[in-house]
């Protein structure tokens, strides 16, 4: 059975916090169906393994102060990483060029979202300059 993977491209402009953004669906090897205009639909949750959420979260904890059982889980998706840099390049840093499977987690403590990536391996990182997952090339 083929399953999908949807990827996200958004544009922000600097003067809102509101972004467009395309949405991608490709089953397999079919071509990519693109839904111009569409929002990115809410957050996923399930879909991580509990002892890298409970890292995630614990980390989130340290970061921010806030005890663990507050911190709220607003998306925790499965996504394939365009290349290592999973969706979150830092300027300077090199990367692996071949997609990642890996997971999305946006944790929100005290007020403030805290957007996490990781590998499927367990490795995770906090993604500071924020944005949506860039697909990989077509």
């Amino acid at each position: 059975m083929l399953s999908p993977t949807t990827s996200f491209l958004a544009e922000e402009s600097p003067a809102s916090t509101s972004s467009s953004s395309t949405t991608s669906t490709t089953f397999g090897d079919s071509p990519a169906e693109t839904i111009p205009g569409t929002t990115i639909p809410a957050g996923v949750t399930g879909e991580v393994p509990q002892d890298l959420l409970s890292a995630v979260i614990a980390d989130a904890a340290d970061r921010t102060g806030v005890p663990a059982k507050e911190i709220v889980v607003v998306r925790g998706q499965a996504v394939v990483w365009p290349d290592g840099s999973l969706g979150c390049p830092v300027p300077g840093e090199v990367y692996t060029q071949a997609t990642v499977d890996g997971f999305w987690i946006v944790l929100s403590a005290a007020g403030s979202d805290h957007d996490y990536r990781a590998t499927a391996a367990g490795y995770f990182k906090l993604c500071e300059g924020g944005g949506l997952p860039s697909p990989p090339d077509a």
